[in-house]
């Protein structure tokens, strides 16, 4: 009778792989587990069977296999739960004491499951499956272990690639290391083939048909697939065993090898991010990228870029960066990874071929199609950066140009075309960043709306977000830095806005801090009729990759504006003498202190930026009862930060809350205080928000400090605030390290607070019979001593 044996693997999928394999795999009273091709399969059991007719021949209910009746399955033939041991595991002693002098007489006698130390006496699992070793002891006795034994290592193994042709994996050199290759024979013993002199037993010639093996010429490894008909794929873990000298009696250490083929991981990269590993399932740190070399056939630059750091441990290093497309140019960027072991030979893991194109997530940048003047990209002289172009363009870019004073850049395009690609390249220092970036035709129907929004003569522009951001449903630019002065394009554009108020950004980066008050537009008339052209602004983005000293600013979104006159019940009053408008300060002040009157009530506040660089809140309260409910709650555009005051049973509750991502996890944390104000009469409420490199949020009730937090840090100064901090993903409290409310990682940001309502909101009741009064917010940081003018300049009205 033919006899087969049906072997049933567990797949990560958590399906089973059935594979017939030859009847020589077994043995009668204990089954050898065939040899695993791929790491993600782990052997389950192997039974004998015994094959019937086939199928066709079967009477109905007839059972097409049956078990060997004369097998008996033991607790060794059958591996239902995770090995004892991994490759290069070190297998457990008796608690007896060993003789290690009978295990070096006996070496010849043991299995090449193992490797023995007779030396450091220890004995290493170095190939799969089930074994026995035996443990002479020093009182004569012998006891057995039996192993099952994984056909891989537990972490990431290294790995060596077929190195013959047409295969041409990379040899691996051992430099001054001796090593010894053990484990499986089908891995380690190489086949090979003797050439002679005719009618003579010298040898001409000894070639290596298949296997594994160290050229001792070279100290390199070599990889030998034979002919796969009939050797079969040369696939599979086995163990390269360090010694402190040709001896190979004093082992020093042992690193899990796995062979395979060098067939490429086919990857997208893209121009200005640096690529990175596949990885197949294990994690890739410490895998370092070697490019092959591509050399260019044209003038249109280098394919690829890797960076060599002078300083240590420099993050930017060894990082490979696509500088131009490879897909048009039909070939692809191929990068081998590698890493080093403690004995510093460098093991080759992963070979991935990328398709390279231009980034998913490029700068936008706004150019004007009609080739007139426009706001350029801006590095800024005082960045620390030095920047240059890199030589490869999008075909549809006629020129980029640079003005090297201002360090900004200038887009052009040809035959007519409303978008490209090209890259600027930064550096600072030792790291160096790509900036891949987007031109994009202020015209272009692609992208941006050429229909003009409504805007109300009075009400600052701004830029519009949601439905009303003028998008397309394909197109998504950089995100709108609220900070940043939005730019008028004159152009194409009527003279709606008041020139006082408006400042046409420079291109030196830091011009706009040393202005007293920030740039705004202001329609000061409507459009005259469908003839006159409406208000085309651009506003701007800041972009800053991970490490980069300071952020590049550009224009990243086209908006137009069709002003238009307020009707009696949208504007019953409208005050523009001061010539401060809500640039630097908006106040609501109507002669009589506003009420809220009942839980429903609600006032929702214009959109606008309400903070810049830093801000201050300042208002007066009166409560008549201890009520509870919200008073006032601002949000910033994409609700990330956002700030609330309220009452709690009638103390003020201040609360803070953000959201931020940091290596770990991302993370909800909230700041609150809850503070005691009188009854019936008049409180001052201040709370200020001041930028610096650890921004700080300080709370004022009359002249009394009640609460300071400072956000990336909980200084030993901080007080008033209880911080609580809520893990997204688990809704736990994360233990350990205190979580600041500010990402540790980000630089300076703005605040950018958006929106906001008085009263009521989606979610909370408002706080009712409440009077609030005087309600300044600000666009800086207030001093204390404006704080105290503030507070006392303005006197509560009272009914």
């Amino acid at each position: 009778m033919k006899h087969t044996l049906l072997a049933l693997f567990l797949v990560g999928t958590g399906s089973l792989l059935a594979q017939s394999l030859a009847p020589n795999n077994y043995t009668r009273g204990h089954l050898a587990i065939p040899q695993l091709r791929n790491n993600s399969i782990a052997p389950v059991h192997a039974i004998p069977i015994s094959e019937a007719d086939p199928i066709a021949d079967q009477e109905p209910n007839q059972t097409q296999y049956q078990l060997e009746a004369n097998v008996t399955l033991g607790a060794t033939d059958v591996e239902l739960s995770a090995p004892q041991y991994y490759l290069g595991d070190e297998i457990t002693q008796p608690s007896d004491p060993i003789d290690w002098n009978a295990i070096h007489s006996r070496l010849d006698t043991y299995t090449y499951h193992f490797l023995v130390d007779t030396k450091g006496e220890k004995v290493y699992a170095v190939a799969g499956g089930t074994a026995t070793f035996t443990w002479p002891l020093l009182n004569g006795r012998e006891v057995e272990t039996i192993c099952q034994i994984a056909y891989s290592s537990k972490t990431r193994p290294k790995r060596v690639f077929w190195t013959n042709a047409p295969y041409k994996g990379p040899t691996v050199s051992l430099n001054n290391s001796f090593v010894k290759l053990v484990g499986d024979p089908k891995l380690v013993t190489v086949k090979t083939e003797t050439t002679t002199y005719p009618n003579s037993d010298l040898v001409i010639e000894t070639k290596t048909l298949h296997g594994i093996y160290i050229d001792e010429t070279a100290n390199t490894i070599h990889v030998i697939q034979g002919d796969r008909a009939t050797y079969g794929d040369l696939r599979g873990q086995f163990v390269a065993a360090y010694y402190s000298s040709g001896h190979f009696d004093d082992l020093l250490g042992l690193q899990v090898i796995e062979v395979s083929s060098p067939e490429p991981v086919m990857l997208t990269g893209f121009v200005g991010e640096a690529v990175k590993p596949d990885g197949g399932g294990f994690p890739t740190d410490g895998l370092q990228p070697y490019p092959i070399s591509i050399t260019p056939t044209d003038d249109k630059g280098f394919y690829y870029y890797q960076h060599v750091a002078t300083t240590p441990n420099n993050p930017q290093h060894m990082k490979v960066y696509p500088l131009r497309p490879t897909d048009s140019a039909n070939m692809r960027l191929q990068v081998w990874w590698k890493e080093a072991d403690e004995f510093d030979t460098l093991w080759p893991f992963e070979l991935s071929s990328y398709n390279c194109t231009w980034s998913e997530k490029p700068l936008t940048q706004v150019v004007a199609a009609d080739g007139g003047i426009s706001l350029p990209l801006i590095v800024g002289t005082t960045s620390g950066y030095t920047a240059t172009i890199e030589k490869c363009l999008d075909s549809s870019i006629g020129s980029v140009t640079a003005n090297t004073t201002a360090q900004s850049y200038t887009v052009s395009f040809q035959d007519q075309k409303q978008e490209g690609f090209w890259t600027l390249r930064l550096t600072a220092g030792d790291n160096i960043w790509f900036v891949p970036v987007h031109a994009i035709a202020n015209t272009s129907t692609n992208h941006f709306s050429t229909i003009a929004t409504e805007w109300l003569v009075g009400e600052e522009i701004i830029p519009r977000g949601g439905d009303a951001s003028g998008l397309t449903l394909e197109h998504t630019p950089t995100e709108v830095d609220e900070t940043l002065a939005g730019y008028i394009y004159e152009k194409t554009s009527a003279p709606l806005w008041n020139p006082e108020l408006y400042r046409e950004p420079s291109t030196d980066a830091t011009a706009d801090a040393t202005e007293a008050l920030p740039s705004a537009i202001f329609p000061v008339r409507a459009l005259k009729g469908a003839s006159e052209k409406h208000v085309e602004v651009w506003w701007q983005g800041s972009y800053q990759q991970e490490g980069m000293p300071q952020p590049i600013t550009s224009p990243v979104l086209v908006q137009r504006y069709a002003p238009r006159w307020p009707t009696a019940t949208e504007a019953p009053a409208i005050v523009l003498a001061s010539g401060l408008g809500s640039a630097g300060i908006s106040t609501a002040q109507s002669g009589k202190a506003m009420k809220i009157a009942t839980a429903e009530s609600q006032l929702e506040l214009p959109l606008r930026r309400f903070f810049g660089d830093g801000g201050t809140l300042a208002f007066w309260i009166n409560r008549n009862t201890a009520t509870s409910g919200n008073l006032i709650r601002l949000g910033d555009s994409q609700s990330n930060f956002t700030l609330t005051f309220a009452l709690d049973a009638g103390n003020l509750k201040t609360e803070i809350t953000g959201w931020a991502t940091d290596a770990t996890m991302e993370t909800k944390r909230t700041l609150t205080a809850t503070t005691e104000i009188s009854t019936n009469a008049w409180t001052f409420v201040a709370i200020t928000l001041e930028q610096s490199d650890n921004p700080s949020i300080t709370l004022q009730l009359n002249d009394t400090v009640k609460a300071v937090q400072h956000l990336k840090s909980s200084e030993n100064s901080d007080t008033g605030f209880t911080q609580t901090i809520i893990d997204v993903a688990t809704q736990q409290t994360p233990t350990g390290t205190n979580y600041p409310l500010w990402p540790t990682t980000d630089t300076k940001q703005p605040f950018s607070l958006a929106s906001g309502v008085i009263g009521c909101d989606d979610t909370h009741a408002a706080a009712a019979n409440v009077l609030l009064d005087e309600l300044s917010l600000w666009r800086r940081t207030l001093t204390p001593n404006e704080l105290k003018d503030l507070q006392y300049r303005f006197q509560p009205y009272h009914f």
